[in-house]
C-alpha cells in the first residue's frame, strides 16, 4: 500500500521498521501489498523472508497525502510476483485494491497471506478464490511454505564473505560449494549462479 489511510495516525507507525530497505535494483523481486495498519503483523514476516535472502519492494515512506499510484504500477509491472497480505484493513484500502487489479492486469502471480478472518469483497473473492494461500497464525510454517512456493529468482542465492563464495541456496535447499571459490574477472560469481539455476 502506498500511503497510510487518512484516518490513521502516522505516529503509530513511526517506530516500526524492517531489518532492510526496500529493494531498488534490477534483479527479480517480490512486490509487497499490505495495509500499514497491519505493519505489526507484516514486518516480522518480511524480516523472516529477508533472512532467507528474498528481494522485496514495499512502501516504507508512509507519507500521508502523497499519491504513489504511478510508482506502485511501475513496481508491480517490474516485479516477479506479489505477496498480498489479506486483512480487514487491506481489503478496505483503495491502494491494496488497486495493487491487486494492476497485478492481475499484468499477469503477476498473487501469493495471499491471510492475517485474520476477513470477508473478502466479492470482486476480490473471485480473483483469490482458486489461489493457494497461507495464514499468518504460525510464522515458521508460513515461512517454510513461502520458501517452497515463491519464485526462486527473487532470492539472493549466493552468500559471499571476503570475496569468497560460502553458501548457495535454491528455495531453501543448500547447494554444496567448493571451498575457496572466488570471483574472477572472467567469471564473476553472479554469472556462475546462472548455471546453478
Amino acid at each position: 500500500m502506498a500511503t497510510i489511510e487518512n484516518n490513521v495516525n502516522k505516529e503509530e507507525f513511526s517506530n516500526l521498521q524492517t531489518k532492510f530497505e526496500a529493494y531498488t535494483g534490477n534483479e527479480p523481486y517480490l512486490f509487497i501489498s499490505y495495509s500499514h495498519r497491519d505493519t505489526e503483523q507484516v514486518y516480522p514476516i518480511l524480516d523472516a523472508l529477508y533472512d532467507r535472502k528474498y528481494r522485496m519492494w514495499y512502501d516504507e515512506s508512509c507519507e500521508t497525502g502523497n499519491d504513489f499510484r504511478d510508482e506502485l504500477r511501475q513496481r508491480i509491472e517490474k516485479c516477479e510476483a506479489v505477496i498480498l497480505f489479506v486483512s480487514e484493513a487491506s481489503m478496505n484500502s483503495p491502494f491494496c485494491g488497486m495493487e491487486i487489479i494492476v497485478a492481475r492486469e499484468n499477469g503477476k502471480r498473487l501469493y495471499p497471506v491471510y492475517l485474520d478472518a476477513v470477508d473478502v469483497p466479492p470482486a476480490f473473492s473471485i480473483l483469490l478464490a482458486n489461489t493457494h494461500h497461507g495464514t499468518a497464525n504460525n510464522l515458521d510454517k508460513l515461512v517454510m511454505q513461502m520458501i517452497r512456493d515463491l519464485p526462486a529468482v527473487t532470492m539472493d542465492r549466493l552468500t559471499l564473505e571476503n570475496d569468497e563464495l560460502k553458501k548457495c541456496e535454491d528455495n531453501g535447499t543448500s547447494i554444496t560449494v567448493d571451498e575457496g571459490l572466488k570471483p574472477s574477472v572472467q567469471k564473476p560469481l553472479r554469472a556462475v549462479a546462472r548455471f546453478i539455476r
